[in-house]
Protein backbone atom coordinates (compact mmCIF):
# COMPACT_ATOMS: atom_id res chain seq x y z
CA UNK A 1 0.00 0.00 0.00
CA UNK A 2 1.11 3.25 -1.01
CA UNK A 3 2.31 6.18 1.77
CA UNK A 4 0.41 9.56 3.16
CA UNK A 5 2.90 11.69 3.44
CA UNK A 6 1.55 14.71 5.66
CA UNK A 7 2.65 17.56 8.08
CA UNK A 8 0.86 17.51 11.31
CA UNK A 9 -2.54 18.21 11.49
CA UNK A 10 -3.62 21.17 13.47
CA UNK A 11 -6.89 23.04 14.69
CA UNK A 12 -7.36 26.48 13.76
CA UNK A 13 -10.19 28.98 14.88
CA UNK A 14 -11.72 32.08 13.64
CA UNK A 15 -14.21 34.51 14.62
CA UNK A 16 -15.34 34.87 11.11
CA UNK A 17 -17.15 32.68 9.13
CA UNK A 18 -16.33 32.42 5.46
CA UNK A 19 -20.42 31.69 4.79
CA UNK A 20 -22.52 33.43 7.52
CA UNK A 21 -19.91 36.07 9.26
CA UNK A 22 -20.85 35.77 11.91
CA UNK A 23 -24.31 37.23 11.24
CA UNK A 24 -26.58 34.16 12.06
CA UNK A 25 -29.46 34.53 14.30
CA UNK A 26 -29.84 33.23 17.46
CA UNK A 27 -32.57 31.44 16.52
CA UNK A 28 -30.08 29.11 14.65
CA UNK A 29 -27.37 28.45 18.22
CA UNK A 30 -28.46 24.89 19.56
CA UNK A 31 -29.24 24.57 23.44
CA UNK A 32 -26.47 22.42 23.97
CA UNK A 33 -24.12 25.01 22.43
CA UNK A 34 -25.31 27.46 24.68
CA UNK A 35 -25.40 25.71 27.44
CA UNK A 36 -21.81 24.36 27.04
CA UNK A 37 -19.85 25.57 24.31
CA UNK A 38 -20.92 29.22 24.03
CA UNK A 39 -20.90 31.58 21.31
CA UNK A 40 -20.27 29.56 17.87
CA UNK A 41 -17.42 29.94 15.87
CA UNK A 42 -15.63 28.50 12.85
CA UNK A 43 -12.93 25.95 13.45
CA UNK A 44 -11.29 23.72 10.70
CA UNK A 45 -8.97 20.52 11.30
CA UNK A 46 -5.81 20.61 8.24
CA UNK A 47 -3.02 19.21 7.45
CA UNK A 48 -0.71 19.69 4.30
CA UNK A 49 -0.63 16.46 1.98
CA UNK A 50 2.66 16.29 0.12
CA UNK A 51 1.30 12.63 -1.12
CA UNK A 52 -1.95 10.73 -0.84
CA UNK A 53 -3.38 7.99 -3.42
CA UNK A 54 -6.95 9.06 -5.02
CA UNK A 55 -7.79 5.13 -2.85
CA UNK A 56 -6.73 6.96 0.24
CA UNK A 57 -8.18 10.57 -0.58
CA UNK A 58 -11.33 8.54 -1.33
CA UNK A 59 -11.48 7.13 2.36
CA UNK A 60 -10.98 10.91 3.81
CA UNK A 61 -13.65 12.61 1.91
CA UNK A 62 -15.91 9.82 3.28
CA UNK A 63 -14.96 10.70 6.99
CA UNK A 64 -15.71 14.30 5.87
CA UNK A 65 -12.53 15.89 4.99
CA UNK A 66 -12.12 17.80 1.24
CA UNK A 67 -9.07 19.60 -0.25
CA UNK A 68 -8.74 22.72 -0.94
CA UNK A 69 -5.59 22.41 -3.72
CA UNK A 70 -3.14 20.22 -1.75
CA UNK A 71 -4.18 20.68 2.10
CA UNK A 72 -6.78 18.32 2.97
CA UNK A 73 -9.71 19.64 5.91
CA UNK A 74 -12.73 19.13 7.95
CA UNK A 75 -14.36 21.59 9.90
CA UNK A 76 -15.72 20.63 13.70
CA UNK A 77 -19.16 20.14 13.47
CA UNK A 78 -19.58 20.43 17.02
CA UNK A 79 -18.76 24.30 17.13
CA UNK A 80 -19.11 25.23 13.91
CA UNK A 81 -21.88 28.24 13.79
CA UNK A 82 -22.40 26.45 10.33
CA UNK A 83 -22.60 22.27 9.57
CA UNK A 84 -20.48 21.62 6.94
CA UNK A 85 -22.41 18.03 5.83
CA UNK A 86 -20.38 16.30 2.94
CA UNK A 87 -23.10 15.38 -0.01
CA UNK A 88 -23.15 13.18 -2.82
CA UNK A 89 -25.76 12.14 -4.69
CA UNK A 90 -26.74 9.72 -8.09
CA UNK A 91 -28.87 9.61 -11.07
CA UNK A 92 -31.38 7.57 -8.57
CA UNK A 93 -31.47 10.73 -6.04
CA UNK A 94 -31.36 13.03 -8.95
CA UNK A 95 -35.42 13.92 -9.49
CA UNK A 96 -35.26 16.75 -12.95
CA UNK A 97 -37.13 19.58 -11.77
CA UNK A 98 -38.82 22.28 -14.01
CA UNK A 99 -35.77 24.59 -14.07
CA UNK A 100 -33.74 21.28 -14.76
CA UNK A 101 -35.25 20.87 -18.03
CA UNK A 102 -35.28 24.91 -18.47
CA UNK A 103 -31.52 24.78 -18.53
CA UNK A 104 -31.17 21.27 -21.10
CA UNK A 105 -33.80 22.83 -22.98
CA UNK A 106 -31.74 26.20 -23.23
CA UNK A 107 -28.34 24.53 -23.58
CA UNK A 108 -29.43 22.54 -26.26
CA UNK A 109 -30.73 25.58 -28.45
CA UNK A 110 -27.88 27.52 -27.75
CA UNK A 111 -25.31 24.91 -29.52
CA UNK A 112 -27.62 24.36 -31.89
CA UNK A 113 -25.43 24.64 -35.41
CA UNK A 114 -28.55 27.06 -36.56
CA UNK A 115 -28.12 30.27 -34.68
CA UNK A 116 -31.86 31.20 -34.48
CA UNK A 117 -32.93 30.26 -30.63
CA UNK A 118 -36.88 29.63 -32.07
CA UNK A 119 -35.36 26.95 -34.27
CA UNK A 120 -37.75 24.25 -35.22
CA UNK A 121 -36.13 21.37 -33.42
CA UNK A 122 -36.11 23.19 -30.57
CA UNK A 123 -39.73 24.07 -30.68
CA UNK A 124 -40.67 20.28 -31.66
CA UNK A 125 -38.80 19.48 -28.08
CA UNK A 126 -41.78 20.87 -26.37
CA UNK A 127 -44.16 18.32 -27.69
CA UNK A 128 -41.76 15.23 -26.77
CA UNK A 129 -40.93 13.17 -23.36
CA UNK A 130 -38.37 15.29 -21.61
CA UNK A 131 -34.76 12.94 -21.38
CA UNK A 132 -31.91 14.24 -19.19
CA UNK A 133 -29.79 12.55 -22.37
CA UNK A 134 -30.59 14.30 -24.89
CA UNK A 135 -27.84 16.79 -23.89
CA UNK A 136 -25.31 14.36 -24.97
CA UNK A 137 -27.12 13.53 -28.35
CA UNK A 138 -26.67 17.47 -28.80
CA UNK A 139 -23.72 17.58 -27.76
CA UNK A 140 -22.31 14.85 -30.32
CA UNK A 141 -23.81 16.27 -33.05
CA UNK A 142 -23.00 20.01 -32.42
CA UNK A 143 -20.08 21.86 -34.26
CA UNK A 144 -19.77 24.61 -32.03
CA UNK A 145 -19.62 23.47 -28.80
CA UNK A 146 -17.02 20.78 -27.30
CA UNK A 147 -15.43 20.07 -23.96
CA UNK A 148 -11.87 18.89 -23.22
CA UNK A 149 -10.80 17.07 -20.43
CA UNK A 150 -7.03 17.78 -19.22
CA UNK A 151 -4.73 17.88 -16.57
CA UNK A 152 -5.07 20.51 -13.86
CA UNK A 153 -2.39 22.42 -14.88
CA UNK A 154 -1.96 26.34 -15.15
CA UNK A 155 -2.82 28.14 -18.58
CA UNK A 156 -3.48 31.67 -19.46
CA UNK A 157 -6.77 30.99 -21.21
CA UNK A 158 -7.97 29.29 -17.86
CA UNK A 159 -6.58 31.77 -15.09
CA UNK A 160 -7.89 34.99 -17.49
CA UNK A 161 -11.32 33.35 -17.27
CA UNK A 162 -11.27 32.90 -13.50
CA UNK A 163 -9.75 36.23 -12.86
CA UNK A 164 -12.75 37.69 -14.94
CA UNK A 165 -15.35 35.07 -12.52
CA UNK A 166 -14.18 36.10 -9.48
CA UNK A 167 -14.23 39.52 -9.73
CA UNK A 168 -17.68 39.70 -11.55
CA UNK A 169 -19.17 37.13 -10.07
CA UNK A 170 -17.69 37.28 -6.78
CA UNK A 171 -16.18 40.83 -6.27
CA UNK A 172 -12.71 40.12 -5.51
CA UNK A 173 -10.03 43.08 -5.87
CA UNK A 174 -8.59 42.16 -9.49
CA UNK A 175 -4.97 42.49 -7.22
CA UNK A 176 -6.15 39.41 -4.90
CA UNK A 177 -6.83 37.09 -7.71
CA UNK A 178 -3.18 36.30 -8.64
CA UNK A 179 -1.47 33.29 -10.63
CA UNK A 180 0.13 32.06 -7.72
CA UNK A 181 -3.26 31.84 -5.87
CA UNK A 182 -4.76 30.21 -8.80
CA UNK A 183 -2.19 27.58 -9.03
CA UNK A 184 -2.27 26.94 -5.18
CA UNK A 185 -5.66 26.53 -5.51
CA UNK A 186 -7.08 25.07 -8.53
CA UNK A 187 -3.68 23.36 -9.91
CA UNK A 188 -2.45 22.27 -7.26
CA UNK A 189 -3.24 18.69 -5.81
CA UNK A 190 -1.89 16.35 -3.47
CA UNK A 191 -2.12 13.17 -5.39
CA UNK A 192 0.66 10.70 -6.94
CA UNK A 193 2.34 11.99 -9.70
CA UNK A 194 1.16 8.99 -12.25
CA UNK A 195 -2.44 9.67 -11.44
CA UNK A 196 -2.20 13.48 -11.76
CA UNK A 197 -0.40 12.97 -15.05
CA UNK A 198 -2.93 9.91 -16.61
CA UNK A 199 -2.13 8.15 -19.57
CA UNK A 200 -3.20 8.85 -22.80
CA UNK A 201 -5.49 6.20 -23.17
CA UNK A 202 -7.51 7.40 -20.51
CA UNK A 203 -7.45 11.00 -21.24
CA UNK A 204 -8.67 9.91 -24.71
CA UNK A 205 -11.63 7.72 -23.00
CA UNK A 206 -12.53 10.21 -21.02
CA UNK A 207 -12.71 12.38 -23.70
CA UNK A 208 -15.18 10.15 -25.86
CA UNK A 209 -17.45 9.64 -22.99
CA UNK A 210 -20.33 11.31 -24.52
CA UNK A 211 -20.07 9.56 -27.81
CA UNK A 212 -19.34 6.15 -26.07
CA UNK A 213 -22.55 6.57 -23.95
CA UNK A 214 -24.82 7.86 -26.81
CA UNK A 215 -23.16 4.84 -29.24
CA UNK A 216 -23.16 2.29 -25.99
CA UNK A 217 -19.80 1.56 -25.64
CA UNK A 218 -18.11 0.73 -22.57
CA UNK A 219 -15.30 2.66 -21.64
CA UNK A 220 -11.44 1.66 -22.77
CA UNK A 221 -9.52 3.32 -19.23
CA UNK A 222 -10.68 4.55 -15.99
CA UNK A 223 -9.34 8.16 -15.12
CA UNK A 224 -7.81 8.32 -11.77
CA UNK A 225 -6.87 12.00 -10.49
CA UNK A 226 -7.31 15.94 -10.52
CA UNK A 227 -8.70 17.02 -13.72
CA UNK A 228 -9.89 20.01 -15.90
CA UNK A 229 -12.79 19.71 -18.09
CA UNK A 230 -13.03 22.87 -20.58
CA UNK A 231 -16.11 24.04 -22.19
CA UNK A 232 -15.83 25.34 -25.55
CA UNK A 233 -18.83 27.38 -27.36
CA UNK A 234 -17.40 28.60 -31.10
CA UNK A 235 -13.97 28.17 -30.10
CA UNK A 236 -14.09 30.27 -26.94
CA UNK A 237 -13.66 28.94 -23.26
CA UNK A 238 -16.67 29.82 -21.48
CA UNK A 239 -16.26 27.84 -18.37
CA UNK A 240 -14.10 24.84 -16.89
CA UNK A 241 -15.04 22.12 -14.14
CA UNK A 242 -12.29 21.06 -11.31
CA UNK A 243 -12.69 17.48 -10.66
CA UNK A 244 -11.24 14.61 -8.93
CA UNK A 245 -12.13 11.59 -10.25
CA UNK A 246 -11.73 8.64 -7.58
CA UNK A 247 -12.49 4.92 -6.98
CA UNK A 248 -16.22 5.98 -6.09
CA UNK A 249 -16.78 8.24 -8.28
CA UNK A 250 -16.39 11.83 -9.28
CA UNK A 251 -15.57 15.01 -6.51
CA UNK A 252 -16.73 18.50 -7.58
CA UNK A 253 -13.97 20.53 -6.23
CA UNK A 254 -14.91 23.88 -8.23
CA UNK A 255 -16.55 25.25 -11.24
CA UNK A 256 -16.07 28.53 -13.06
CA UNK A 257 -17.88 30.17 -15.88
CA UNK A 258 -18.22 33.43 -17.96
CA UNK A 259 -20.17 35.94 -16.47
CA UNK A 260 -21.15 37.08 -20.54
CA UNK A 261 -23.30 33.62 -20.36
CA UNK A 262 -24.88 33.53 -17.42
CA UNK A 263 -27.67 33.12 -19.12
CA UNK A 264 -26.71 29.45 -19.67
CA UNK A 265 -26.85 28.34 -16.08
CA UNK A 266 -23.64 26.90 -16.69
CA UNK A 267 -23.14 25.92 -12.52
CA UNK A 268 -26.58 24.19 -12.92
CA UNK A 269 -26.12 22.71 -16.29
CA UNK A 270 -23.00 21.13 -15.77
CA UNK A 271 -23.93 19.43 -11.67
CA UNK A 272 -26.73 17.82 -14.09
CA UNK A 273 -23.88 17.03 -16.98
CA UNK A 274 -21.54 15.93 -14.30
CA UNK A 275 -24.46 13.54 -12.53
CA UNK A 276 -25.29 11.64 -15.98
CA UNK A 277 -21.04 11.27 -16.44
CA UNK A 278 -21.06 9.64 -13.32
CA UNK A 279 -24.03 6.98 -14.81
CA UNK A 280 -22.43 6.67 -17.71
CA UNK A 281 -19.06 5.64 -16.59
CA UNK A 282 -20.42 3.49 -14.10
CA UNK A 283 -18.83 5.45 -11.04
CA UNK A 284 -21.33 5.01 -7.62
CA UNK A 285 -21.68 9.31 -6.60
CA UNK A 286 -20.99 12.17 -8.10
CA UNK A 287 -19.67 14.68 -4.67
CA UNK A 288 -20.77 17.96 -4.62
CA UNK A 289 -18.64 18.99 -1.40
CA UNK A 290 -20.47 21.02 1.36
CA UNK A 291 -23.58 20.92 1.83
CA UNK A 292 -24.99 23.93 4.57
CA UNK A 293 -28.13 23.96 5.06
CA UNK A 294 -29.60 27.60 5.60
CA UNK A 295 -26.45 28.95 3.72
CA UNK A 296 -27.87 31.18 0.17
CA UNK A 297 -24.84 30.17 -1.37
CA UNK A 298 -25.15 25.94 -0.55
CA UNK A 299 -28.41 25.73 -0.16
CA UNK A 300 -28.84 25.14 -4.23
CA UNK A 301 -26.89 21.65 -4.07
CA UNK A 302 -30.06 20.46 -2.12
CA UNK A 303 -31.31 20.75 -5.81
CA UNK A 304 -29.48 17.64 -7.44
CA UNK A 305 -31.15 15.64 -4.24
CA UNK A 306 -28.54 12.94 -2.39
CA UNK A 307 -27.14 11.57 0.91
CA UNK A 308 -25.88 13.33 3.80
CA UNK A 309 -22.85 12.06 5.85
CA UNK A 310 -23.19 11.42 9.34
CA UNK A 311 -19.73 12.43 10.72
CA UNK A 312 -19.82 10.08 13.89
CA UNK A 313 -21.34 7.17 12.20
CA UNK A 314 -19.67 7.41 9.10
CA UNK A 315 -22.49 6.56 7.29
CA UNK A 316 -25.05 8.21 4.47
CA UNK A 317 -28.50 9.38 4.95
CA UNK A 318 -30.91 10.08 2.38
CA UNK A 319 -31.34 14.43 2.64
CA UNK A 320 -34.69 14.02 2.61
CA UNK A 321 -34.62 12.05 5.82
CA UNK A 322 -32.26 14.25 8.22
CA UNK A 323 -34.26 17.52 6.52
CA UNK A 324 -35.75 17.68 9.61
CA UNK A 325 -32.75 17.25 11.80
CA UNK A 326 -30.55 19.90 10.78
CA UNK A 327 -32.91 22.95 10.19
CA UNK A 328 -32.27 25.86 12.12
CA UNK A 329 -28.19 25.30 11.21
CA UNK A 330 -28.48 21.52 13.68
CA UNK A 331 -25.70 18.77 14.07
CA UNK A 332 -27.55 15.76 13.17
CA UNK A 333 -26.32 12.09 14.88
CA UNK A 334 -28.59 9.35 13.97
CA UNK A 335 -28.77 6.44 16.27
CA UNK A 336 -31.56 4.84 18.66
CA UNK A 337 -32.33 5.94 22.63
CA UNK A 338 -31.22 2.87 23.70
CA UNK A 339 -27.75 3.40 22.82
CA UNK A 340 -25.11 4.42 25.06
CA UNK A 341 -23.22 7.60 24.53
CA UNK A 342 -20.17 5.18 24.52
CA UNK A 343 -21.75 3.30 21.19
CA UNK A 344 -21.02 6.81 19.29
CA UNK A 345 -17.70 8.33 20.83
CA UNK A 346 -15.50 5.29 22.36
CA UNK A 347 -16.83 2.72 19.50
CA UNK A 348 -13.49 1.45 17.26
CA UNK A 349 -15.15 0.86 14.38
CA UNK A 350 -18.39 3.16 14.85
CA UNK A 351 -22.01 1.28 12.65
CA UNK A 352 -24.77 2.78 12.34
CA UNK A 353 -27.93 0.93 13.76
CA UNK A 354 -29.72 1.21 10.74
CA UNK A 355 -27.52 -1.80 9.55
CA UNK A 356 -28.73 -3.95 11.90
CA UNK A 357 -31.93 -4.66 9.86
CA UNK A 358 -33.08 -1.63 10.44
CA UNK A 359 -35.13 -2.73 13.73
CA UNK A 360 -34.56 -0.01 15.92
CA UNK A 361 -36.21 3.43 14.71
CA UNK A 362 -33.16 5.90 14.27
CA UNK A 363 -33.11 9.91 15.65
CA UNK A 364 -31.18 12.60 16.44
CA UNK A 365 -29.45 11.50 19.88
CA UNK A 366 -26.80 14.44 19.68
CA UNK A 367 -28.21 16.10 22.69
CA UNK A 368 -28.06 12.85 24.65
CA UNK A 369 -24.34 11.84 23.80
CA UNK A 370 -23.33 15.47 23.52
CA UNK A 371 -24.10 17.19 27.26
CA UNK A 372 -22.01 18.27 30.42
CA UNK A 373 -20.99 14.74 31.50
CA UNK A 374 -19.18 14.30 27.85
CA UNK A 375 -16.72 16.92 28.35
CA UNK A 376 -16.36 16.50 31.99
CA UNK A 377 -15.58 12.72 30.88
CA UNK A 378 -13.03 13.76 28.54
CA UNK A 379 -11.12 16.31 30.22
CA UNK A 380 -10.47 13.46 32.99
CA UNK A 381 -9.26 10.97 30.06
CA UNK A 382 -7.32 13.71 28.67
CA UNK A 383 -5.52 14.48 32.49
CA UNK A 384 -4.66 11.06 32.53
CA UNK A 385 -3.55 10.42 28.79
CA UNK A 386 -1.01 13.54 29.73
CA UNK A 387 1.09 10.86 32.04
CA UNK A 388 2.13 8.94 28.99
CA UNK A 389 1.32 11.43 26.32
CA UNK A 390 1.94 15.19 26.12
CA UNK A 391 -1.46 16.13 24.61
CA UNK A 392 -1.78 19.41 22.91
CA UNK A 393 -4.35 21.59 24.00
CA UNK A 394 -5.14 22.74 20.58
CA UNK A 395 -7.36 20.49 19.78
CA UNK A 396 -10.42 20.22 22.53
CA UNK A 397 -11.08 17.07 24.16
CA UNK A 398 -14.57 16.38 22.30
CA UNK A 399 -14.78 16.56 18.11
CA UNK A 400 -17.06 14.65 16.47
CA UNK A 401 -15.35 12.60 13.75
CA UNK A 402 -12.11 11.81 15.57
CA UNK A 403 -10.85 9.31 17.25
CA UNK A 404 -12.29 9.89 21.32
CA UNK A 405 -10.07 10.46 23.78
CA UNK A 406 -11.33 7.60 25.82
CA UNK A 407 -10.34 4.80 22.88
CA UNK A 408 -7.05 6.49 22.36
CA UNK A 409 -6.87 6.05 25.93
CA UNK A 410 -7.97 2.02 25.83
CA UNK A 411 -5.64 1.90 22.82
CA UNK A 412 -2.21 2.44 25.13
CA UNK A 413 -3.66 0.45 28.39
CA UNK A 414 -4.38 -2.14 26.40
CA UNK A 415 -0.77 -2.00 24.49
CA UNK A 416 -2.05 -2.12 21.15
CA UNK A 417 -0.89 1.29 19.97
CA UNK A 418 2.28 -0.60 20.20
CA UNK A 419 1.05 -2.48 16.87
CA UNK A 420 1.44 0.64 15.07
CA UNK A 421 4.68 1.71 13.57
CA UNK A 422 4.69 5.45 11.67
CA UNK A 423 7.36 6.96 9.92
CA UNK A 424 9.36 10.75 10.34
CA UNK A 425 10.92 12.24 7.76
CA UNK A 426 13.21 14.36 8.86
CA UNK A 427 13.31 17.53 6.70
CA UNK A 428 16.49 19.23 8.05
CA UNK A 429 18.65 15.98 7.41
CA UNK A 430 16.67 14.29 4.67
CA UNK A 431 16.17 11.06 7.01
CA UNK A 432 13.04 8.63 7.59
CA UNK A 433 13.15 6.74 10.45
CA UNK A 434 10.49 4.79 11.74
CA UNK A 435 9.10 3.91 15.39
CA UNK A 436 6.40 2.27 17.30
CA UNK A 437 5.12 4.26 20.37
CA UNK A 438 7.72 2.72 23.01
CA UNK A 439 10.08 4.02 21.11
CA UNK A 440 9.06 7.32 20.55
CA UNK A 441 10.29 10.61 23.11
CA UNK A 442 6.96 12.68 24.11
CA UNK A 443 7.37 15.16 21.45
CA UNK A 444 7.20 12.18 18.45
CA UNK A 445 4.53 10.39 20.61
CA UNK A 446 2.03 14.05 20.86
CA UNK A 447 2.62 14.33 16.99
CA UNK A 448 1.45 10.46 16.44
CA UNK A 449 -1.22 11.09 18.77
CA UNK A 450 -2.34 13.64 16.95
CA UNK A 451 -2.23 11.79 13.82
CA UNK A 452 -3.77 8.72 15.01
CA UNK A 453 -7.06 10.70 16.34
CA UNK A 454 -7.49 12.87 12.89
CA UNK A 455 -6.79 9.96 10.62
CA UNK A 456 -7.62 7.14 12.04
CA UNK A 457 -6.40 3.84 13.68
CA UNK A 458 -6.02 2.03 9.66
CA UNK A 459 -4.66 5.35 7.98
CA UNK A 460 -1.59 5.96 10.91
CA UNK A 461 0.27 3.33 9.93
CA UNK A 462 1.02 4.66 6.70
CA UNK A 463 1.64 7.84 7.32
CA UNK A 464 5.09 9.81 6.81
CA UNK A 465 5.04 12.63 8.82
CA UNK A 466 7.62 15.19 7.89
CA UNK A 467 9.31 16.99 10.79
CA UNK A 468 10.20 20.92 9.89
Amino acid sequence: MSKIVVTEPFYLGRDDCGYCHGKKDERFANEYMKSILGPSESFTIGASIQFISTQDYDDFMNMGFRRSGDFLYKTDMLRNCCRYYTIRTNCRYLKVKKNHRQVINRFIAAISDNTSPTHNSNKNRKNKPFNLEDMMTAELNSKRFKTQFQPSTFTEEKYELYKKYQVKVHNDLPEDVSESQFKRFLCDSLFKEEEINGTDEEWDSLNSWVENAVNKKNPKAQRLGPTHECYYLDGKLIAFSVIDFLPSGVSSVYFVWDPDYAHLSLGTLSGLREILMVEKLSLDYYYLGYYIADCPKMVYKGQFGGELLDVCNETYYPLTEVEPYIKNSNLFVLGAKEQTQEFHLTSKYPQSVKTKENTIPLENIVDQIYNQQTFDNAQKTVDTLSKDVKLTDEFPPVVPGLIPVAQLQELIDSGNVEQITMGFYLRNSGKLIYKNFSEMNQSERSSFIICLRVFGFIKVSRIILVVL
